[in-house]
């Protein structure tokens, strides 16, 4: 209901009367349609506020994109990055330079590159980094001009990186190459090298050890490895020899402390595996760091049993020749050429130098000549022995026969620097010798002039000495061949006998029998008688006898 009014101050009202229901109603939409409003306005704005920030975010990615790959470039070494699916999105100028593919939609598959072997190829794809060294052929696509080659392959380490999001995804691998080539190269030829040495100690009988002072450890080179040794410094000290221990252990502390570099002695170990003593030497040298402390200690160790076995032999046998070849009347000399001088030893020591022109005045003038000769052609390096009979008179006394037999010794530039030998007194034998060959003189003249055979048998050793008229003695007959000249019938009486003489059972014997003188001859009755002459212990051993025609 409407209802106008006119106040007394003749102001007009107009009063409305509306229900109430209606006025909420009203008031109701009223408010629901302001509320619309401003959440479509809300709305609005957070779309506007998110678009900024989406441009916003485009702008910083794009700076630190553009920042990223600034310091990718700067960095002097292949990098590529891919993204999670292992796809190249990248590569930075140094790896499009060493590299045919410019286009990072040539680039392989990070999962698919030839760098990565099957096992580092599943450690990336399990959430690994990777970090290996690979070789690639000169000719590769991958990598065509890297460096320089290693037998015909470049040698190169590879870094795989993952980059995480702030929630733990991964959303980059990250791909860096470096060229270890010269390096690889470089660790090669060491490891020729310590392996070639390895080898040459190896072929000279030559052990080489190291000696951790720190760690108070052993490594010994094997090859191109070193290994470490079950034993320390103490356990090398037990097994040295008593004798031997003291100035080794003095020896290893003075290089170990750094009082001396090096030292090299000969030193008596034991072995700790069958207690067999054996000598060695030692070559002890010690490296130090920078503030001049010893850190290592190097030794090479070198068996020298052999060489000390024969020396013991040496002198033993010195010590043998020294008693033995005097009392077999044989002095041992040593003739110097650079100083034309001789030494007579006996091995255990020597005796005063006489001179060259001394000994020549002691030779007889006839046999001077062939002394110095001889001697000549030793100095020269002409022969190697010299075998020579000389006369003389030494200490003022009678001529004396005397044999020399003597060879040179050469130095290191293979000239002759010294001549040695032995000069034996052969005067006695000279003489003994002459007497024979007048006994056998006679006895050939005998054995001319009475027309018989004559033999000197020994029933010890067998031999059998002969005298004719035609061949002069022969010392080196047979007794076989004169039992072939004796007739079938009678041959059984000669092997009785020459029985009888070799058992020593009779001292005389005379019998007839057939024998010729060759086979061309007839057979002849002839007589074989013979007789002992020398005894032993009043038993027969030496026999003559003489076969006559009748």
């Amino acid at each position: 209901m409407i209802t106008l009014q006119i106040s007394d101050c003749r102001m007009l009202f107009l009063t409305i009367n509306i229900p109430m229901p209606i006025v909420l109603y009203t008031l109701s939409a009223m408010m629901a349609v302001v509320v619309l409003l401003l959440l479509i306005m809300r709305r609005n704005m957070l779309r506007m506020q998110r678009k900024a920030r989406e441009i916003i975010e485009k702008e910083c990615e794009k700076t630190r994109n553009q920042a990223y790959i600034s310091i990718l470039e700067t960095v002097p070494m292949p990098i590529a990055v891919y993204n999670s699916n292992g796809k190249c999105i990248y590569l930075n100028s140094w790896c499009k330079k060493i590299t045919s593919h410019s286009n990072i939609n040539e680039a392989p598959d990070i999962f698919n590159s030839q760098l990565l072997s099957k096992e580092n190829c599943e450690k990336l794809k399990n959430g690994e980094d990777v970090c290996a060294e690979a070789f690639l052929n000169y000719d590769n696509t991958e990598l065509t001009i890297f460096g320089k080659k290693v037998d015909g392959k470049f040698a190169i380490r590879y870094n795989i990186q993952r980059m995480y999001t702030n929630d733990g995804k991964t959303f980059n691998y990250i791909l860096a190459i470096s060229d270890i080539t010269h390096d690889y190269a470089q660790q090669q030829r060491a490891k020729d090298l310590q392996t070639l040495l390895s080898d040459c100690l190896q072929l000279t009988g030559i052990a080489a050890y190291i000696y951790d002072v720190a760690k108070d450890k052993y490594y010994r080179f094997k090859g191109s490895d070193i290994i470490q040794l079950p034993f320390n410094a103490e356990y090398v000290f037990q097994h040295i020899a008593p004798q031997y221990r003291g100035q080794y252990i003095e020896m290893f502390l003075r290089v170990k402390n750094g009082e001396i570099s090096t030292d090299r002695r000969c030193y008596s170990l034991i072995s700790s595996t069958n207690n067999k003593p054996y000598y060695v030497e030692t070559f002890t040298y010690g490296t130090t760091d920078v503030s001049g402390k010893v850190t290592r200690i190097l030794q090479t160790i070198r068996n020298v049993t052999e060489n000390q076995e024969k020396l013991h032999e040496l002198k033993s046998l010195k010590h043998i020749l020294g008693k033995a070849l005097p009392s077999a009347g044989i002095v041992a000399w040593r003739y110097d050429v650079s100083t034309h001088s001789f030494r007579r030893t006996d091995f255990a020591s020597d005796f005063h130098n006489t001179s060259f022109d001394e000994i020549c005045s002691c030779i007889h003038p006839d046999d001077r000549n062939k002394m110095i000769s001889a001697f000549n052609k030793l100095s020269q390096g002409e022969t190697n022995n010299a075998h020579l009979t000389i006369r003389m008179a030494l200490q003022n006394a009678d001529w004396q026969t005397y044999e020399i037999y003597a060879i040179p010794m050469h130095n290191d530039i293979g000239s002759v620097s010294a001549i040695i030998g032995i000069r034996r007194d052969i005067s006695e034998e000279n003489e003994v010798e002459n007497r024979l060959k007048e006994i056998s003189k006679k006895a050939t003249a005998m054995v001319e002039v009475a027309g018989v055979g004559l033999f000197v048998y020994n029933s010890i050793d067998k031999s059998l000495i002969t005298y004719s008229h035609k061949t002069g003695r022969n010392p080196y007959d047979n007794v076989n061949r004169y039992i072939e000249m004796v007739h079938p019938d009678d041959k059984n009486v000669i092997l009785d006998i020459l029985n009888k003489v070799d058992n020593q059972q009779i001292e005389d014997f005379r019998v007839r029998l057939k024998a010729r003188a060759n086979k061309n001859k007839e057979y002849r009755t002839v007589e074989f008688c013979g007789k002992a002459y020398e005894y032993n212990q009043n038993t027969p051993t030496n026999y003559i006898a003489f076969v006559k025609k009748v």
